[in-house]
């Protein structure tokens, strides 16, 4: 279920993404992503780009708060993801909550260009 969300972040450019390995932690989802956006706007968008990506891999969101504001939360049942706007990201700094959580490489889940 990673790769149709990264697909997705990817496609409106989001930026400073990391991917949260929260398998024996929480008993809510495996992982947490935390991706930054340029404006509410495209945050908006990136819910419409996971949306679609997840139903062509033949997943879907379970429910998303927050769409035309600077964060956003897409539920994608086993994935939680946040999206903010710099300078929401800034100001709510989830990494310090999650600083002893294992992250995982972003990289795997991009498409070979």
């Amino acid at each position: 279920m990673l790769k149709p969300i990264i697909t997705a972040l990817d496609r409106v450019k989001s930026e400073d993404i990391v991917i949260y390995d929260m398998k024996g932690i929480s008993p809510l989802f495996d992982n947490i992503i935390i991706a930054t956006v340029s404006s509410q706007r495209q945050a908006s968008s990136v819910c419409d780009y996971i949306e679609d990506e997840l139903m062509e891999a033949g997943f879907d969101v379970r429910n998303v708060e927050g769409k035309n504001t600077a964060w956003v939360v897409v539920d994608c049942h086993d994935v939680l993801v946040h999206v903010f706007t710099r300078e929401e990201r800034e100001h709510y700094n989830l990494e310090k909550i999650y600083m002893d959580v294992p992250t995982v490489d972003v990289e795997q889940f991009r498409d070979n260009k």
